[in-house]
């Protein structure tokens, strides 16, 4: 029974798909004639998607040696130091090394360049400059807040009444008596009884 496995012109072993079929077909001279032939030109591209697949569209890895070992490539000195991209931030960092590039494209760390996001992390609803000595917020941190959090819309307070008051006095005393250390919730200064103060729960 014939193998389902061929060896490489670099020494791979490799299992037989299309490409095998095609390529053996086009050097026995066996291509049906037609719409149905594969060109020279065609098998060419082929083998040039290929490679570039392989290696995720990194030109300095093909070109510093191609289906070789990363060992033996660094070991003749092909390897080029190139950038990779995080796909999420657009932030690049460079491979220096051959490890370097194969631990950061497990990472899924690609080729194409980006533009770097920019996230308001730390915003000033976290810092002091976003919030109002009395409690809460003030109009810079809720406005941080909303930027940070899409679909959030933190307003003023409400302490004269109203819906939107009865439902923050509930949450914030169930948070004081839930998820409130005995030591916050007796200390007239907290950020938690200064928020309850302003409302006016």
């Amino acid at each position: 029974m014939a193998s389902k496995y061929h060896i490489t012109k670099d020494g791979r072993k490799a299992k037989k798909g299309l490409y095998y079929y095609m390529n053996r077909a086009k050097k026995r001279g066996t291509s049906k004639p037609g719409k149905g032939s594969v060109t020279d030109e065609a098998l060419e591209r082929s083998k040039k998607t290929a490679k570039k697949q392989r290696y995720g569209g990194c030109a300095d890895c093909m070109r510093s040696g191609g289906l070789k070992s990363p060992a033996l490539r660094m070991k003749e000195g092909g390897f080029k130091p190139h950038m990779m991209y995080d796909p999420k931030t657009g932030k690049g960092y460079k491979a220096n090394k051959v490890e370097d590039h194969e631990r950061m494209k497990k990472k899924g760390y690609d080729h194409r360049k980006r533009k770097v996001k920019k996230f308001d992390k730390g915003g000033a609803w976290t810092r002091k400059e976003g919030k109002s000595p009395s409690g809460g917020l003030n109009e810079k941190g809720r406005a941080s807040y909303n930027r940070n959090n899409p679909g959030s819309n933190l307003q003023a307070p409400q302490p004269e009444g109203g819906s939107r008051k009865r439902s923050f006095c509930a949450r914030m005393r169930g948070m004081k008596r839930k998820l409130t250390s005995k030591k916050t919730a007796n200390d007239p200064n907290s950020r938690i009884n200064k928020a309850l103060r302003k409302w006016k729960c």
